[in-house]
């Protein structure tokens, strides 16, 4: 990319410690706009309490910034230019959410859950999350709280919006025109139907175990679970809400993606340590890949230094696939890495260090419509 179109920020964290970034970037006034990349890949690492931007093109990030303790979740809304990550943490570290802005290049405020004067009413463990289509507010679940919570983006207050019934779920999807949520549940495998404008659980469907995330077909028609338990995908239909297939996949699906047309699913596996690409349509393998990289200590006779690749201890935890449905980014956990595929054929481009445990990632446009 053009080299004008690297930032020149240094992120400021208010509150929330000192910033990591390299010596070569400046600081920009509170309230100046940047010209900013129009993408940028964002990376959450866990162990290293850190968030890096990362043009596409580049190897290294073009801002690091610190946050608060166990950052673990990361969503982004595209056409809007705010990304919010939860603090899962303990009782102490996991009770906020940083709202931090890529046109500013800094944190804007976080959010904290704690409530000083009536302990009995924090709450701790924001777990999942999910941008209303306006971008005003954030839909939040936690893990001590049975409810869903709407966040406004602009003041940090948050309000209980409906009683899901059960705590501490593992991922939320919302429909494009913001009426409807889904809410899925790893231990119940259970998928919550929301009506947001009612308020109003519609239904609670039954899927298969340790449905860890969900992700919504383009077409806002169809919604796929991947099932860590049970080794396989649900497909839901949204127009009857009623799960129409369960089928076997590889060793623990863990994060899956539709590409923008909605032809492809790619789902990463985690115990497996592989990623594989999927016809939607035809619910079809395409491809399969190890993520790891090849062990030497494992070759034997007959056997090449590309033949043996690392598996199971690659622990790969989120996958985003970018907006041109080309290429996909993948952090693993296991290696402290950052892959970059290419879908067409299914192979790994890049590998980026990314500090301890990368947990969270999404490849953000700005300026994009919401939905797109």
């Amino acid at each position: 990319m053009n080299s004008v179109r690297i930032w020149t920020v240094l992120a400021v964290l208010l509150g929330a410690g000192p910033v990591c970034a390299s010596a070569s970037l400046g600081m920009v006034p509170d309230g100046v706009s940047l010209g900013v990349p129009s993408e940028v890949i964002l990376v959450v690492s866990q162990g290293a309490n850190r968030l890096a931007l990362i043009e596409p093109g580049a190897h290294t990030p073009q801002q690091v910034v610190r946050v608060q303790d166990d950052p673990s979740v990361l969503v982004f809304r595209n056409g809007g230019d705010t990304a919010a990550i939860l603090h899962k943490g303990d009782s102490r570290a996991g009770q906020a959410v940083t709202l931090f802005s890529l046109r500013l290049g800094r944190v804007l405020r976080v959010i904290d859950l704690a409530n000083g004067a009536n302990p009995e009413a924090s709450l701790f463990g924001p777990c999942a999350a999910a941008f209303e289509p306006d971008g005003a507010h954030l839909l939040l679940c936690v893990e001590s709280s049975p409810h869903l919570y709407r966040v406004s983006t602009g003041d940090g207050k948050y309000v209980p919006l409906l009683n899901l019934g059960t705590a501490g779920a593992s991922d939320i999807v919302s429909s494009a025109d913001g009426r409807f949520a889904w809410v899925s549940y790893a231990e119940s495998g259970t998928l919550v139907v929301c009506d947001l404008l009612r308020g109003r659980v519609l239904r609670r469907i039954s899927l298969g175990g340790g449905t860890s995330s969900i992700a919504l077909h383009p077409d806002g028609h169809e919604l796929w679970a991947a099932n860590a338990l049970t080794n396989s995908i649900s497909v839901v239909d949204l127009d009857t809400n009623r799960e129409v297939l369960e089928f076997p996949v590889g060793s623990q699906p863990w994060s899956l993606d539709f590409t923008p047309d909605g032809d492809s699913v790619l789902v990463i596996h985690r115990h497996g340590g592989s990623a594989t690409l999927f016809d939607s349509k035809r619910r079809a393998v395409i491809a399969e890949i190890k993520l790891g990289p090849p062990r030497k200590g494992e070759l034997g006779e007959g056997l090449g230094f590309e033949d043996v690749l690392g598996g199971p201890g690659v622990l790969p935890s989120a996958v985003s696939v970018a907006p041109d449905g080309r290429k996909a980014h993948v952090t693993c956990e296991g290696t402290d890495e950052l892959l970059t595929l290419s879908l067409a054929p299914l192979a790994i481009e890049r590998r980026r260090p990314m500090g301890r445990r990368p947990t969270a990632v999404c490849h953000a446009v700005l300026g994009l419509p919401s939905g797109s």
